[in-house]
This record gives C-alpha cells, structure tokens and sequence, in this order.
C-alpha cells in the first residue's frame, strides 16, 4: 500500500493532537461534573434536614456549610483544571514533535524530556483565580436562592431543583447537563479555552527548535463561534510573509475556541534523506 504523502500525514498528526485536547476536556469536565454533583447532594441533605424548622439561625447555619462545602470543592477542581492546562500544554509539544518527526525522521536529535513549561505561570494562575470567583458567586447565589425558596414558601425539593439547575448548571439533579450553564459551563469554558492557550504554547517549542518550518496552516475546528470570528483565520502563513502573513495569529481567538494547527514545510523530503529510512527501507 503507498505510503501517504508527508503532508497529509503531518496533517493527520495535528488532527490526533486536537482530538487528544478533546479527550482530556472531557474527561476533566466529568471529573469537575462528579465533584459539583456530590458537593449538590450535600447541599441537598443539608436542607432537607432543615425544612421543619426555618429560622434566622438556621439560614445562618445553612450559609455556613454552604461556604464551607464550596470551599472544601475549591481546591478539586482547581487541581483539575491546572492538571488539564499541564497536559494541554504536554499535547502542544507532543503533537508539534509528531509532525517534526514525520519530515526530519526520528533522528531529528530532539529529546522530549528536554521541555519543560516556560512562562506559563500568569495563565495558570489567572484560569484558577477565576475558578476561584466563580464558585464564591455561586456560595452567594445558592445563599440568594435559599432566601428567596423559603420567603417564597417553597417546597425544599423546588428550591433544590432551582439551585441545582441555575446555581451548578446541572439539567436536573444529579445529572451531566446537555447544555451547561451556571457555574458548570464557567469552568468548562476555562478548560476548553485555557488547554488551548496551552497547546498553542506548547507547539511554539517546536515551531522555534525547527528551523525546516516554513510556515502554519490555521484550521478551523467548527462548532459555535461569536461573530464568525473563526473562519476567515483559516489559512497558510509563511514566515516570508506570503500569503496570510507571518506571524499567525494565537489561538485561542475567543472563549471556546477549538481550531487548530499544523507545520508547513518546504516540500515532500525524500526518503532517502531522511535518517533511519535511507537505502529502501520501511515506510
């Protein structure tokens, strides 16, 4: 069977990389899904135990473990986001080694243990800070909407059902939403957003080490984009500046952002300059 083109095949590995982005988002939100569901059913049982007895005291207890059970949920998801940013930025690096290799040939002379993360730190810091504000908003609205069930003579049940799908964001309790909102869909924005920052800087590494690069080739990744802010980005950019120019601009290029990139190189290297495939050997 003839061997793909390199081209395509550098094509295909950017493709794997975004697929892995993918992969890791959504095993991260499960993992952020499980961790808000059970600090819900707390919340939950909290209040059904107070039900009989609505008193200025025990809304005031009821705001306590709220605050505590929220702070207590903070430093969970906080390591599961800045876990996600690490390997998003890991998935740069790996997917941009892929493609170097696909033209120069495993001996390319780069070793993988050789990067680390460099100037990620105010990024990092910012997605969690925002995490941070995120669940104290959500402290203060489910305290809101404990007021306002109770003035509102509501069933404790109701009012659980109020929180858990306009305070967490879930489509009914104890469920993944389908549309996320609330707190939920906040920090997954963070994490989609924020792994991609992280993937474009991880690819950079490469991008400076391979001076056969010629240029970047911007894919659009569908789904929603404000404003149609995506598409007219797609396109070749050459560091001579033909084209669309050099240099491309970064993704992300807004809040949920899921194109992609790939390496341009000059042309199709043959074979038998590429170390280890020299002399007929397997491709």
């Amino acid at each position: 069977m003839a061997r793909l083109p390199q081209k395509i095949r550098i094509e295909i590995a950017a493709k794997q990389a975004w697929k892995k982005i993918q992969k890791q988002e959504a095993e991260t939100y499960r993992e952020i899904v499980k961790t808000y569901q059970d600090a819900h059913q707390d919340i939950k049982q909290q209040l059904a135990n107070a039900v009989s007895d609505v008193s200025r005291e025990r809304l005031q207890k009821l705001d306590a473990f709220v605050q505590s059970r929220i702070d207590e949920l903070t430093p969970k998801v906080n390591s599961a986001v800045s876990n996600s940013l690490e390997r998003g930025w890991e998935i740069g690096v790996e997917g941009g080694l892929n493609q170097s290799i696909i033209y120069h040939g495993a001996g390319i002379g780069i070793d993988w243990n050789l990067f680390t993360p460099r100037g990620l730190e105010p990024y990092s810091q910012f997605a969690l800070q925002l995490c941070d504000q995120y669940n104290q908003e959500l402290v203060n609205k489910i305290q809101q909407q404990l007021r306002l069930g109770f003035f509102e003579r509501k069933a404790w049940n109701e009012i659980m059902q109020d929180i858990a799908e306009k305070s967490f964001g879930f489509k009914r309790p104890r469920s993944i939403p389908l549309k996320p909102k609330g707190v939920l869909y906040k920090i997954h924005r963070i994490v989609r957003t924020e792994m991609q920052r992280m993937r474009t800087f991880g690819e950079k590494e490469i991008l400076e080490l391979d001076k056969d690069i010629t240029g970047i080739h911007i894919q659009f990744g569908g789904g929603p984009c404000p404003g149609n802010v995506c598409p007219p980005k797609q396109g070749d950019y050459f560091k001579d500046g033909s084209d669309k120019g050099w240099p491309p601009p970064d993704i992300p290029f807004h809040p949920n952002c899921t194109c992609y990139t790939w390496f341009i190189y000059p042309k199709e290297r043959p074979a038998a300059e590429i170390p280890g495939k020299a002399g007929g050997g397997a491709g």
